[in-house]
């Protein structure tokens, strides 16, 4: 048996044991990541790496950060003005935040995006009890997901296909900074009517009056606001949008000291804090989710070895084949896009990107298509993984809230065939795809 069934079949058990939701989720990840390393398909130090990974610093830094606004009182005062704003009710509360997130996700990483909304939203949680924890979570998530694949450099995903294309047809022929603006702009308004209408609703008969749980670490004493310290309020205001005008500006600052990224400016920002005083350096690694940073070391850990094994790329050309080649363009176009989106609600975007791009721009182009529109359709489905909270990092953020492996496809599978439909109708009115 090769290392690439092998390596399906530790994913599939994975995928079971998540869906069983009777262990941990992080224990879940950690002991396939330990089985693909047992059984040879991927080596220790390739697959333990990505505890390392800029993805985990990022993650790290931020919630140091995120701890740091709520310590000072600074995600106080503007959950103040939000509540002002939405006049304490729960569903504006959640549709401003939703609007707002995407706009933030669009010229920063989706995931620096939630960690910085993250304790904005525990703070308005605690202060009213009208609003509850795992009603806002999940939409605000999803809200920094779409709103990522806005731009060229909302998420990784997008910089990592358009790289993958430029190296394939010839760097000129690359994605633009708004390529993909047109169709996933429709989709966030889609998503927007959906909070509205539907997803408010929804989500409160999905998990009802479940207990909600938040990391004890952070609830704790230690943390607590102090509305007095103007000075540290201030200041944490100054390193925040300083923070954010790093992520805006990366690629900038990378281009004069090539090392820089933005899980550096992740790191620095945790060391302000701490050095400033806005956050005490204790509290500060308490405050750390430590079972969420084990879970996405080990979940990354999980898709190299699928990756390098060559699992994901049988799975992949399987389903290809069993699609053929004798469709017509948008019939053809249409289960491309439908296969990506499934793929990446199990495995990490990159990954199913990186997996799906190179295959299907060959494919396409022997068939003698055009392999611009199917490109783009690939980069952004490839982005919406919201139905599992294995499908995005931002989506295992997500489980604090207390909600189950169900509740993410019961919520979010609706956006997801939208966000389907949306893609099939809006990118070849765009792009020909012949």
């Amino acid at each position: 048996m090769g290392a690439d069934v092998i390596s399906l079949i530790i994913f599939g058990t994975c995928i079971v044991l998540y869906i069983w939701n009777k262990i941990p989720n992080f224990v879940v990840a950690l002991g396939g990541l330990t089985a693909m390393v047992l059984f040879n398909v991927i080596e220790f130090n390739s697959g333990f790496k990505n505890y390392g990974s800029s993805n985990v610093i990022l993650i790290c830094g931020m919630m140091i950060v995120g701890n740091a606004i709520v310590t000072t009182g600074l995600a106080d005062s503007i959950s103040r003005k939000i509540l002002k704003l939405t006049r304490n009710n729960e569903k504006a509360l959640i549709i401003v935040f939703s609007f707002v997130t995407c706009i933030m996700s669009a010229f920063l990483s989706n995931v620096s995006t939630f960690t910085i909304v993250f304790p904005i939203l525990l703070a308005i949680c605690k202060k009213n009890k009208n609003i509850h924890f795992i009603n806002v979570v999940l939409p605000i998530a999803i809200a920094s997901i779409l709103g990522g694949t806005l731009t060229l450099i909302g998420s990784t995903t997008q910089i990592s296909a358009s790289g993958i294309y430029e190296e394939i047809f010839g760097i000129e022929n690359g994605f633009k900074f708004n390529t993909f603006i047109i169709p996933a702009g429709i989709i966030c308004v889609v998503f927007l009517l959906y909070v509205a209408f539907v997803g408010y609703p929804l989500g409160k008969k999905i998990w009802g009056n479940r207990e909600e749980y938040v990391n004890p670490d952070i609830d704790s004493e230690e943390t607590t606001i102090d509305n007095k310290n103007v000075k540290k309020e201030y200041l944490m205001t100054v390193i925040l949008i300083s923070t954010i005008l790093g992520f805006i500006f990366s690629d900038k600052i990378c281009s004069i000291i090539p090392s820089f990224n933005i899980s550096l400016i992740a790191v620095i920002a945790a060391l302000i804090c701490i050095i400033t005083g806005c956050i005490d350096s204790k509290v500060a690694v308490k405050g750390i989710n430590w079972k969420e940073v084990i879970w996405l070391g080990a979940t990354l850990g999980v898709a190299s070895g699928l990756n390098k094994s060559g699992g994901g790329e049988l799975i992949t050309k399987k389903m290809i084949e069993i699609l053929g080649e004798n469709m017509s363009p948008i019939i053809f176009f249409s289960a491309l896009v439908a296969l990506t989106m499934f793929l990446t609600q199990f495995q990490s975007n990159n990954v199913t990107v990186s997996i799906m791009l190179p295959v299907v721009c060959y494919l396409v182009v022997g068939m003698g298509f055009n392999p611009y529109p199917f490109a783009v359709g690939i980069t952004i489905a490839g982005e919406i993984g919201i139905t599992t909270p294995l499908a995005h990092t931002v989506m295992g953020m997500g489980v604090c809230a207390n909600y189950k492996f169900t509740d993410y496809i019961k919520y979010s599978l609706p956006i997801a065939i939208l966000s389907l439909i949306v893609l099939i109708l809006v990118i070849p009115q765009i792009w020909a795809l012949t």
